[in-house]
């Protein structure tokens, strides 16, 4: 199901790109995945029972469980404690890369795990930032993204 909702996604962007151009195409991407990520997370954490989030090891749990119900298999990642503030998640191989590096256009595609994750601390009701330093312009399918959590 998860590759049903793949496939969705990469029509809708295609579409929208041939009705309204590349950057409105981002600009809508980045919203609608701000306000997907809020009711992925909130959906998970009602199902689960999960009602708060107080440390590192509570959220690399929560995180480990969503990557595996909301990414698809080709999406090759894995999660690291890196202190009492800081989750690392690494994208070994990117599965929006490939796609995107397909279509030509990775120089001109801005990534919206950013966005995704921003909306699932939000949701989660935690304070903090998202460090991603790479795009897709630069990333070469792989790259750090690290959420900093103010506890």
């Amino acid at each position: 199901m998860r590759n049903v909702w793949t496939l969705h996604d990469a029509r809708w962007f295609i579409k929208t790109i041939e009705k309204y151009g590349l950057d409105a195409a981002n600009e809508l991407n980045r919203t609608v995945i701000r306000s997907m990520g809020k009711t992925e997370i909130k959906t998970l954490m009602n199902g689960s029972g999960v009602e708060k989030i107080t440390n590192i090891d509570q959220l690399n749990s929560l995180m480990t469980v969503a990557s595996k119900l909301f990414f698809p298999k080709e999406h090759k990642y894995e999660f690291k404690i890196l202190n009492e503030n800081e989750l690392l998640g690494h994208v070994i191989e990117c599965y929006v890369h490939k796609n995107v590096e397909k279509a030509g256009i990775t120089g001109l595609y801005r990534c919206a795990a950013r966005p995704r994750f921003e909306s699932w601390i939000a949701a989660m009701g935690l304070k903090g930032q998202i460090i991603q330093e790479e795009d897709s312009s630069s990333c070469g399918g792989t790259c750090g993204i690290v959420f900093r959590i103010d506890w």
